[in-house]
């Protein structure tokens, strides 16, 4: 038998320990904020973390979370990599759901303050989907930060201030052999508004940016690879409207690095044995509004593409 437990905070709650579902049916928690700030950030698809004014409650074995009430909300994922989708509720006008497989449901009321979605670590995908209707903000704060955020044919509007804004950053990944240090890296920052999306706020801001930074320990022969990919595409007849200021469309890539080889000792003398450094970089920093596709504001329409790059390379 299954059963269905539903467990009710209010703002003022106070509990240690854990909320805990336990195994089956399908357990829910109702958080009312009543007007307090609130964070949610998952751990896995049924625990996580909800912070209401600066005071911890901790799930566990739960389905969705349900929020209302909030000021300022912040709904994260993981720290590890997240595939995720926002959209309009399916049945609660002025509600919303934030949703995918790695952490639990979260179902929320429109904030009266602002709102940020955080995918948190990882390499992670917010998609934006029109599968309820529109997404219809008010006059919130709307910010959305991934590595990747798709906007695929949904509506998303607010009269507040909207910033789309995909940030990755990969230091790189280390393989030791011998005498070899060979380091790879390949941060990918991407927003994308397709198949006639419609974005639209007060002020807009649509931002990819991509950094990698490096320094490998001094070795005889040092290999770095880098491929950083920094993009903003409005295509398939989408639109950027701010009504109420400017749009900004960036993208940025950044990498930086040094490769400070050195003679070994293992090969003879330090002094004189052969050290070398060897680099390939690959950076792609566009902002690109396709044919059909239009970007308007009652202030300045900005776009903005730049890549910079500091490499070292000596040896000693």
């Amino acid at each position: 038998m299954c059963i269905r437990d539903r467990f009710i905070l209010g703002r003022d709650a106070r509990i240690s320990g854990t909320i805990d579902g336990g195994p089956g049916g399908y357990d829910t928690l109702v958080l009312d904020a009543s007007g307090g700030s609130v964070k949610a950030v998952g751990s896995d698809p049924h625990s996580g973390v909800i912070e209401v004014n600066g005071v911890r409650y901790v799930y566990a074995g739960l389905e969705p979370i349900t929020i209302t009430g909030a000021a300022d909300l912040t709904v994260s994922g993981t720290a590890g990599d997240d595939t995720a989708t926002l959209t309009a509720s399916a049945t609660s006008p002025g509600w919303f759901t934030f949703s995918g497989a790695t952490f639990e449901t979260v179902e929320f009321a429109l904030p009266t303050g602002s709102l940020l979605i955080d995918a948190l670590a990882g390499r992670d995908t917010i998609t934006v989907a029109n599968t309820y209707g529109a997404l219809d903000f008010g006059a919130i704060g709307v910010t959305l930060k991934a590595e990747t955020i798709l906007v695929d044919g949904a509506t998303l509007t607010t009269s507040g201030a909207l910033a789309l804004l995909a940030e990755a950053t990969d230091n790189g990944a280390t393989l030791i052999s011998g005498v070899d240090y060979v380091t790879t890296a390949s941060p990918s920052a991407i927003v994308r508004l397709l198949n006639g999306a419609r974005v639209s706020g007060g002020s807009v801001t649509i931002k990819a940016q991509a950094t990698s930074a490096n320094t490998p320990p001094s070795e005889q022969l040092l290999i770095l690879v880098v491929d950083a990919e920094a993009l903003v595409e409005i295509s398939g007849g989408s639109e950027v409207i701010a009504t109420g200021g400017d749009a900004t469309l960036a993208s940025l890539v950044q990498v930086t690095a040094s490769n400070p080889a050195v003679g070994n000792a293992l090969f003879g003398s330090s002094s004189t044995n052969a050290a070398a450094a060897w680099a390939h970089v690959t950076t792609s920093s566009q902002v690109l509004v396709e044919a059909g596709s239009r970007v308007t504001a009652t202030g300045a329409v900005l776009l903005q593409a730049a890549t910079c790059l500091l490499y070292t390379s000596y040896w000693a």
